[in-house]
């Protein structure tokens, strides 16, 4: 009688341990950032070409930002993320950890304030932007701040991309370069080529389009 007296005590005390344990949230111990660098602090180079963004588990769409890197040479842009490089887009869809050329880097776009001269959006080496201070990621949320003041926040739904801009005081603009890839980038290192297939851009209408990218047709309307 006493065994049967225990025992419901018993499950009560396993069942609050088991609530106990699903109340713990996971995700705080994970840094995103691993496997990112290499054996050299603050670059790229020999990590593991891991991408570094807002992201679902098996998720489509991987939103992060596309960087340039102090050293073409030995550069790694598999991810489109690396920690000295300035950011040329932001874009949705990434690979992780893969290796060899970079792919996808594609459907991008870009925070400016202003696009007067020195600024031509025809060439993104006139404005690529550092960041300022240190990026900032979390499971499936991902944050950095750029010298020209706009702050970015990025996540994901399964398959659409999540972006917040804030712009400071002043111009606010969004360029849509579907000429932008990390192939191209790590490639050329120099002005990306157009390569849309159709455009129609009207005062008073909506502007649609569509471009070939990494294999795939980017649809915009």
């Amino acid at each position: 009688m006493q065994f049967l007296t225990c025992f419901p005590r018993a499950l009560w005390v396993l069942s609050c341990a088991l609530v106990a344990t699903a109340q713990i949230d996971y995700s705080q111990y994970v840094n995103p950032f691993i496997g990112a660098e290499g054996p050299f602090p603050g670059q790229g180079y020999g990590g593991g070409d891991i991408f570094v963004g807002g992201a679902r588990p098996f998720g489509v769409a991987k939103v992060g930002i596309d960087t340039t890197a102090a050293n073409w040479s030995v550069a790694m842009l598999n991810g489109g993320w690396t920690p000295d490089g300035n950011v040329t887009a932001i874009t949705m869809m990434h690979e992780s950890g893969t290796g060899g050329a970079p792919k996808y880097g594609i459907i991008p776009q870009m925070p400016l304030t202003s696009i007067s001269p020195p600024v031509n959006i025809l060439d993104n080496l006139t404005y690529h932007q550092p960041r300022i201070g240190h990026d900032t990621a979390s499971v499936g949320y991902f944050k950095t701040q750029l010298q020209n003041g706009v702050q970015i926040e990025l996540s994901a739904s399964r398959h659409a991309g999540i972006m917040q801009y804030r712009f400071p005081h002043g111009e606010k603009h969004v360029l849509v370069d579907v000429s932008h890839d990390l192939h191209l980038i790590q490639m050329a290192n120099s002005t990306l080529v157009e390569k849309f297939n159709f455009m129609k851009v009207g005062s008073h209408t909506p502007d649609t389009g569509h471009t070939l990218e990494a294999g795939i047709t980017v649809k915009m309307a």
